[in-house]
């Protein structure tokens, strides 16, 4: 077996995925580590950042433990993580808060301010900016005394190589981009932010630098080891999809949900992940909390199987839901456990089944719950559709929730397009961030060449008799936020 390989870091919001890739584009070992989330009642939501490199020197020693690696055949890493995290760092690196992440809803105040500014509807409270503001306006001392706001990439990069920088998937405040600069200057001066505390900018296969000594022992690996640019959740998953050609597009179910689609800088998409200088990851965020709502179901509705059987629970839905009809008995799911966002919902948006009856079972509420993140990301594509110049004609679905056929096959009857899913559907953002490191090497073309590399596993294909009902649903789904926007508003 080739021993030879890379390592790559997925760090999202329950743990982070590791895995040793070979030279020649194969998964060689993997393993999970997981650290605690902190909500609260009011929206906030923070990890520490510490926790993801203990997590991520866990996993790594453990890989080489137990499948008898080495570190010298280790020829480079790289790092990708969840996006729009705020992690202050004193000038010597310590951590001065516990990171705010992605799912934190406390800057709606800053948003509103933001909004008025511009003079149009760009920010919501869950947004990077607004939280920046948050944070100066809320914690000044704590803003003083930071050397550098890093994210959880460059938070970590940092940790194996003692340098600073900033990958610009995961950047929001620097740019190769003139007009998206001046974007970020303009946000930073209304923000009255400094643009000196956000480290440098890095393309995503660049080389940053080396695992130091302390790094090395930390993570069973060589000093020396070459350390490279890495890049957010979104463009690794169009990576290890081989969906990072423009034209190309794929959709996340895990922690996050999203729909990405590699094309030109567009001006009217605030929130884009560049790939390279050239192109960007136009950012369709499913506007929900994919597996932390999906959990919240799996949670309360199959507590017993789950305790007994672990993840054997989802052989237990997945026959649960064969019994399961499209649309679920005409029973509708808002999916908003843990809110939503614009331009569909807003952050204020809750949970709703409605049409619930006697007749239904738990799976027709799982099954709804999945395909309300189906009717989330038809509003999407729609979207998309309206934006370019040909329709889609298929998507590829990566993560943990592409492996459900029920979900995937209803993607496909809601959407009305083939569905694919790759190989090795929930390494795809490992994947996506161990070929940031093999062609920063120069073991591998670039990233619009990737996709010869990718095999896929499934295509689920629509079925047109299941359309007519799925039109009605989604019709009535649309309906949905409008008709309860008032009470959320004075609920929330």
């Amino acid at each position: 077996m080739e021993k030879r390989y890379v390592v790559a870091y997925d760090v999202g919001t329950s743990g982070v995925k590791i895995i040793f890739f070979s030279l020649d584009g194969v998964v060689l070992a993997s393993a999970i580590e997981t650290y605690p989330l902190y909500t609260t009642e009011n929206n906030h939501a923070e990890q520490d950042p510490e926790a993801y490199w203990k997590a991520c020197c866990r996993g790594t020693k453990r890989i080489s433990a137990d499948n008898g690696f080495c570190g010298t055949d280790c020829a480079g890493m790289a790092f990708g993580t969840q996006w729009k995290s705020i992690i202050p760092v004193d000038s010597s690196g310590s951590v001065l808060r516990k990171g705010i992440i992605w799912m934190d809803k406390r800057a709606g105040k800053q948003a509103k301010q933001l909004n008025d500014a511009f003079n149009e509807a760009l920010f919501c409270e869950s947004d990077y900016w607004p939280k920046l503001a948050w944070f100066r306006e809320s914690e000044p001392d704590i803003y003083d005394k930071s050397a550098f706001i890093l994210e959880a990439d460059s938070y970590l990069k940092w940790k194996a190589t003692e340098v600073y920088a900033s990958d610009i998937t995961n950047c929001y405040t620097r740019s190769y981009n003139a007009l998206k600069q001046q974007f970020f200057d303009e946000v930073l001066r209304i923000a009255n932010l400094d643009k000196d505390k956000f480290p440098p900018i890095c393309q995503a296969t660049d080389l940053v630098g080396h695992v130091t000594e302390q790094a090395a022992e930390e993570l069973g690996l060589n000093a020396g080891t070459p350390v490279f640019g890495g890049c957010c959740d979104i463009p690794a998953m169009a990576i290890g999809s081989g969906c990072c050609a423009r034209g190309d597009a794929h959709a996340y179910l895990g922690t996050s949900g999203w729909m990405g689609y590699i094309a030109p800088h567009d001006p009217k998409v605030v929130y884009v992940s560049p790939l390279d200088k050239e192109n960007d990851v136009s950012f369709y965020g499913l506007g929900a909390s994919v597996g932390a709502s999906t959990n919240w179901v799996i949670d309360r509705l199959y507590a017993d199987e789950k305790r007994k059987f672990g993840k054997g629970i989802w052989q237990i839905v997945e026959e649960e839901l064969k019994q399961v009809q499209p649309a679920s008995g005409r029973l509708l799911a808002a999916p908003w456990f843990y809110g939503s966002r614009p331009p569909f919902s807003s952050g204020k948006a809750r949970g709703v089944f409605l049409n619930l009856n006697g007749n239904h079972s738990r799976a027709h509420m799982l099954g709804a719950t999945f395909e309300g993140f189906c009717y989330i990301m038809r509003q999407n594509l729609e979207l998309l559709n309206s934006r370019i110049r040909e329709p889609l004609k298929s998507l590829t679905v990566c993560g943990g929730g592409a492996n459900n056929t029920f979900w995937m096959q209803a993607m496909a009857n809601v959407l009305k397009i083939p569905v694919k899913v790759p190989r090795d559907a929930e390494s795809t953002g490992a994947i996506g961030v161990a070929y940031c490191a093999l062609i920063g090497l120069g073991m591998a073309e670039s990233f619009d060449t990737i996709k010869k590399h990718i095999t896929i596993d499934k295509v689920h294909y629509p079925d047109a008799t299941a359309f007519a009902e799925y039109d009605f649903m989604f019709a009535q789904y649309e309906k949905l936020y409008p008709a309860f926007q008032d009470m959320f508003d004075i609920m929330n």
